[in-house]
């Protein structure tokens, strides 16, 4: 898991200590010949969800990217609609990454505190349930903020 002390992105805003957390998985179409984990592809989703926390559009407490899908537990200021930002976030990804994303997405609330933290660890624990490392800490393709 990748954390970035100092950086902006680990900086937590007012708006997300109280605002409502969702869990957020997207998938790539199955067609999609990349994959999201691709060595080229991966950094630039992380940076897009970084940038995307940088200027206000979420705060990002995990961010996590599996072959072909992402789970995300994401907090919204109070004036953006979440549907919007997502999709506006898998628009910007397809024209700029090429990445071909299935129509919908799935999302939840979860609550802050216990229920939050059990979450992040399922969602840290899905490469390893998935045999793509052996430990969640050696997983590259993560950012985790806290709450």
């Amino acid at each position: 898991m990748n954390h970035e002390p100092g950086h902006p992105s680990s900086l937590v805003p007012g708006w997300a200590k109280s605002g409502e957390a969702y869990h957020v998985r997207i998938r790539a179409e199955s067609f999609s010949p990349l994959t999201l984990t691709d060595k080229q592809l991966a950094p630039a989703l992380l940076k897009s969800a970084n940038l995307y926390q940088d200027i206000g559009r979420w705060y990002r407490r995990l961010f996590l990217l599996m072959p072909d899908h992402l789970h995300a537990l994401l907090i919204f200021p109070p004036h953006r609609i979440m549907n919007e930002v997502i999709g506006d976030w898998k628009a910007t990804q397809a024209k700029q990454l090429k990445i071909q994303w299935q129509g919908n997405y799935y999302e939840e609330i979860v609550s802050h505190g216990l229920e939050l933290e059990e979450k992040a660890a399922h969602i840290r624990r899905n490469p390893v349930v998935r045999k793509l490392c052996a430990k969640e800490e050696n997983w590259p393709w993560a950012f985790e903020n806290p709450v």
